[in-house]
């Protein structure tokens, strides 16, 4: 059995601990493929999970294929099955975290930022959130394994 991490408001082990699954996933290739990553791996952090799949074009869109509870709550709603293109720019899925995903696809380069946000149902938090690129392939980035941890205003 799996031990249970507990993350308490830590962004840091919760990103460590996703991106210790990134990397084990990946083996030799430069990405992990979206099926590459078992949930049975992520455990404790599947409530602060997001599987992200690119929709390609001018600007890029994003689909998001998986969210973890603690990110549905914190959001305001359940965006699953939802584009990026579907959510208002003043969203914690607006502007920057919109170009966080678009810097990882475009650099292949794990993103981490934080920001003040108010979510779809009117709340202050703020979010901390990684993400990293996925690729069927291995090498070219069609998804995104997102983590994200949210507090207090």
């Amino acid at each position: 059995m799996l031990a249970r991490i507990s993350f308490d408001n830590n962004p840091t082990v919760l990103f460590q601990h996703v991106a210790a699954c990134w990397e084990e996933a990946r083996g030799a290739n430069a990405f992990p493929a979206r099926t590459d990553i078992r949930p049975s791996k992520l455990a404790s952090a599947l409530p602060y999970v997001s599987l992200l799949e690119l929709i390609p074009g001018d600007p890029p869109d994003f689909l998001y294929r998986l969210m973890g509870q603690h990110l549905i709550i914190n959001a305001g709603q359940n965006i699953t099955g939802m584009r990026s293109s579907q959510l208002p720019a003043s969203t914690p899925n607006g502007r920057p975290i919109y170009q966080s995903y678009v810097d990882c696809i475009r650099s292949g380069q794990v993103q981490q930022r934080m920001s003040s946000i108010i979510n779809l149902n009117g709340t202050a938090r703020t979010i901390h959130w990684s993400v990293w690129p996925l690729a069927a392939d291995g090498r070219t980035p069609d998804g995104l394994l997102g983590s994200a941890l949210y507090t207090d205003a």
